[in-house]
């Protein structure tokens, strides 16, 4: 559990300099390359990393039986949520095409390891997750637009 605390931490403190990176316009091509890309990318990951850390410590954490639902049932409801999560930052963020690829990413490998297990289940919920990264991503572009 200290490691979701500490990994909880991280993600907390890189979320706030991430909403705080594009509050100010204009921003220069040097700080999309050298601030945004690496702050977009580190956050995303952590995002992730959360996420699994949270999977792994519900079923090694000992007493949890999964609640009547199989591994591949709860990796399929977190994968969802971990693109619905991305969907909202994008929202709010109007689009980070960083982050967005980085939990695209994260999704196509559950995609690829749950397929080739034959864990269709899961499949389904990273599919889920991709859609809601696409979608999130769509809308936010759409609503940059719009202003």
């Amino acid at each position: 559990w200290i490691t979701m605390v500490l990994i909880g931490l991280i993600l907390a403190s890189l979320l706030r300099a991430f909403f705080l990176l594009n509050e100010r316009k204009p921003i220069s091509a040097m700080e999309t390359v050298f601030v945004i890309f690496p702050i977009s990318i580190f956050t995303a990951w952590i995002t992730v990393a959360c996420i699994l850390n949270a999977v792994s410590w519900l079923f090694n954490a000992g007493g949890f039986d999964g609640a009547g639902l199989s591994e591949a049932a709860w990796a399929a409801m977190f994968a969802a949520l971990a693109g619905l999560l991305a969907a909202l930052v994008m929202w709010v963020k109007k689009g980070n095409a960083f982050y967005a690829l980085v939990l695209l990413w994260a999704l196509g490998g559950i995609i690829y390891k749950c397929f080739n297990l034959g864990e269709m289940v899961a499949v389904a919920g990273a599919v889920i997750g991709i859609v809601f990264v696409l979608g999130g991503y769509g809308l936010a572009v759409y609503a940059k637009r719009m202003d």
